[in-house]
């Protein structure tokens, strides 16, 4: 069985409010390998906006070198443009 972090012990951190334990965060995808840019800093980087790939790249630097994670950025866009229509 492989474990990922979010079966790990450290994965339940303590609460600094002592509230228990924090419940597990989702985990963070690298979309660019070549920038090592993930899903979050992505999604932030949109938030709300409709962009396009090559504006991702100029903000972040994800997809200006190989390319090869530009179908990756295309379905987080997608994602959120999604989110921006269910929000107007």
């Amino acid at each position: 069985m492989v474990r990922t972090a979010l079966h790990s012990p450290c994965a339940r951190l303590h609460s600094p409010h002592g509230q228990g334990f924090l419940p597990p965060r989702e985990p963070v995808v690298v979309v660019c390998h070549c920038e090592l840019v993930n899903d979050r800093t992505i999604s932030e980087i949109v938030s709300g906006q409709v962009l396009t790939v090559e504006e991702v790249t100029d903000r972040c630097g994800a997809g200006g070198r190989c390319g090869g994670c530009h179908e990756s950025i295309e379905r987080l866009l997608a994602a959120s443009e999604t989110r921006v229509r269910v929000a107007v």
